[in-house]
């Protein structure tokens, strides 16, 4: 709701994309305090797993992605045109850091809140991911980040961390950047 807000002020002060990453990566380290940082912060997992898994589901996201452009689909479900990027390392790091916050919030903090409460958390987590895109630019594009979110769910059950899905959270992010999207 306060994103939402915040694109509808359109304050030049403070943009929107630059409060989620805050929202994201903040509130729930207010959860955390006093008790010192969760496993999925400090974890960096086994090499090997890591590694396998990251390769594993970036392959199968980019495969299924370069597959969708191909489908016969109505256009709401197509991403449109990839846009110019005039500073594209620029561009890499801020969408670094809005996967890293995102991770931290759905894949870090919400899975944990979930799996407390006795909920599994990969589909809740990957919906209200889902959620949260389409309440900040409704499309049906948008909804379709249900599907890479329950690869980065998957993925933060495996490794234990979130920054295995931060990684393939920046570079799913990527490919439509540069591909459409």
């Amino acid at each position: 709701m306060l994103l939402r807000l915040a694109v509808g002020l359109a304050l030049p002060w403070l943009p929107p994309a630059i409060l989620a990453i805050l929202l994201f990566a903040y509130v729930p380290m207010l959860h955390y305090r006093g008790i010192g940082l969760p496993a999925w912060a400090t974890t960096i997992g086994t090499p090997g797993r890591t590694a396998s898994t990251l390769l594993g589901t970036a392959l199968l996201g980019c495969v299924v992605y370069f597959l969708w452009l191909r489908l016969p689909l109505p256009a709401p479900l197509k991403p449109g045109p990839a846009p110019a990027i005039p500073r594209p390392l620029a561009f890499a790091l801020f969408q670094a850091a809005i996967a890293l916050s995102e991770e931290i919030f759905f894949r870090g903090y919400l899975h944990d809140a979930f799996t407390r409460h006795g909920r599994k958390p990969l589909l809740w987590t990957s919906f209200l991911f889902a959620a949260a895109h389409i309440a900040i630019t409704p499309s049906a594009w948008r909804a379709m980040t249900f599907f890479p979110a329950l690869l980065f769910g998957w993925s933060r059950d495996r490794t234990g961390n979130v920054y295995a899905p931060a990684l393939l959270h920046l570079a799913f992010n990527l490919l439509p950047a540069f591909f459409g999207g």
